[in-house]
């Protein structure tokens, strides 16, 4: 089992934000045992995907952000944590968002979406109407930015730049499929 508990230290308008973190070894020993806490920067891929999808707003997702980490302590620590390497995600985490994706864009479209990996990452194509489609072209390092959009003329073999909104990424489906509908409706398809 583990604990976290968040205290705070200090004046109201700027305290300090202790975390003491443990675990316990539930097979006799009734002593816990601190844990040693790893800062990464960003925002978790689980947080990620509720901010993007509005899920528990009472919750207040962002609020992290408001924190910096020069008000943070771990444990009994008198200096800020230092942060550690860029943050990753394991590859199961990208399949499934890249799925979530996939799904949305599938029912958008009421079409399959084809999917082609690339060294760069990956590249979404989905069908506007014959011979039209949209495809997405997506960062691999997580969140997996939308590199570029582009639509296809499978026909004449053309490919024509679509603007997107800066900042757009994988975890953001609403974002990416609403990027979609608009494309469909901007050439009356």
């Amino acid at each position: 089992m583990a604990e976290i508990i968040v205290t705070t230290e200090g004046s109201q308008h700027e305290p300090v934000v202790r975390v003491h973190t443990w675990v316990y070894d539930l097979s006799g020993n009734d002593e816990p045992t601190a844990l040693r806490v790893k800062v990464l920067p960003g925002c978790s891929p689980v947080r990620q995907a509720l901010i993007t999808r509005g899920e528990f707003p009472e919750q207040s997702m962002r609020a992290w952000e408001d924190m910096p980490l020069e008000r943070v302590r771990i444990g009994e620590e008198s200096h800020p944590p230092a942060l550690e390497g860029q943050a990753d995600v394991d590859a199961m985490t990208r399949e499934r968002t890249l799925g979530h994706l996939a799904d949305a864009l599938q029912q958008a479209s009421g079409a399959p979406v084809e999917q082609h990996a690339t060294a760069f990452g990956h590249i979404m194509v989905v069908k506007l109407e014959e011979p039209h489609h949209l495809a997405f072209a997506i960062d691999r390092k997580w969140p997996m930015s939308v590199l570029e959009v582009h639509r296809l003329d499978r026909r004449a073999g053309t490919a024509e730049p679509i603007s997107t909104r800066d900042g757009l990424v994988v975890p953001d489906v609403a974002g990416i499929v609403e990027v979609f509908r608009a494309a469909k409706m901007a050439k009356g398809v």
